[in-house]
């Protein structure tokens, strides 16, 4: 959808891209926003996440999700419904950061502006990205910055973006480059760190992608009893049609998103609930650190006959449990789906 989030993420599916060793939460339209609530004011609409505010305070949508690494990246694309060529400047829009309680959270804030309203020969259109904390009833400014090239600067979309360290937060923002614009101390930070979006009183937000990514230090490396030569001998007396040997047969995913992490040989094994995905050949990411038997993934029954819900261990070994599925085609083709990295790979059955 954008190509700019390429030098922004790993994407957990196949392999590397840009930042080693990174995972990537996304909410999108594609997985019907899974990190936020939908409720009357925050509702999916077309191709976004319209959040709309018809209060007189303040709105605060929680992404469910919280980190708890000391750094971090979480960034929002999006645009400003009010931010119409009409000279009027719109409510504000932006991310709540480091959100504890309702009196004690920070706002950063994107707020398009007219300099002269009413004298169209003086008049220019700038945007104002400002940082504030918020405790109890008072708002406190913490750093600002006026922009006027770079980004949308009416109903566009933008992106919004902070990094975020034990004791400090970069600002980034852009509709295609993102361009840091100010960084600011913060107090050090204890405890799982909540955040989400924010749209001011009559204000309206519609969130085309979210993304928070962070480093993470463990990994998955399961090795199991497999060998090849126990496979070859189990499958000698196997009834089940889809257990045996798979093989790499196509993909079907952008390359600037995700990369194929391997041209992988896996066994299917039945583990009582589904299968076991071992993992026999083919990595081409990590090749010297994969070995036969490891464990690949795990597909789990649903009611849906030959479909299955999957557990997927990446090729830098990180474990992908939401939005993965898999299904049989016609017994011969296994495929394995990332909906929400719009990608796919599929498996054909050696015979």
């Amino acid at each position: 959808m954008c190509r700019l989030f390429v030098l922004l993420i790993f994407v957990l599916l196949f392999g590397h891209r840009c930042v080693a060793e990174t995972v990537s939460f996304y909410n999108t339209v594609y997985n019907s926003f899974l990190d936020f609530s939908i409720n009357d004011q925050v509702k999916e609409n077309g191709q976004s996440l319209c959040v709309k505010n018809s209060s007189d305070t303040t709105m605060l949508v929680l992404n469910k999700r919280t980190v708890s690494e000391s750094e971090y990246r979480f960034l929002v694309r999006f645009s400003n419904a009010k931010s119409k060529k009409n000279h009027h400047s719109p409510a504000a829009c932006g991310l709540v950061l480091f959100y504890k309680n309702p009196a004690d959270y920070m706002l950063l804030e994107l707020a398009p502006y007219n300099t002269y309203p009413f004298d169209e020969m003086r008049d220019e259109r700038l945007a104002k990205v400002a940082l504030y904390k918020v405790t109890g009833s008072k708002k406190e400014k913490v750093n600002e910055h006026v922009v006027s090239t770079g980004i949308n600067l009416y109903d566009g979309l933008n992106i919004l973006c902070v990094e975020v360290s034990q004791c400090s937060v970069n600002v980034f923002v852009g509709d295609k480059n993102l361009n840091k614009l100010f960084s600011a101390d913060i107090p050090l930070r204890r405890g799982a760190d909540a955040m989400g979006l924010a749209v001011e009183p009559n204000g309206e937000m519609l969130v085309e992608r979210t993304m928070l990514s962070y480093d993470r230090k463990e990994t998955v490396k399961n090795q199991t009893d497999w060998t090849i030569a126990k496979l070859d001998a189990y499958f000698e007396n196997s009834r089940n049609p889809f257990e045996g040997y798979w093989e790499y047969l196509d993909r079907d995913m952008d390359d600037d998103i995700a990369r194929l992490g391997g041209r992988y040989k896996v066994a299917l094994v039945d583990n009582g609930n589904g299968f076991d995905v071992v993992y026999v050949s083919g990595a081409q990411v990590k090749k010297s650190e994969w070995r036969e038997g490891m464990l690949k993934g795990r597909l789990t029954k649903t009611i849906f006959t030959d479909n299955y819900n999957a557990y997927w261990i990446d090729s830098t070994f990180r474990p992908i449990e939401e939005d993965v599925n898999g299904f049989f085609e016609s017994g011969v083709i296994l495929n394995m789906s990332f909906p929400v990295y719009k990608s796919q790979i599929r498996f054909s059955k050696v015979l």
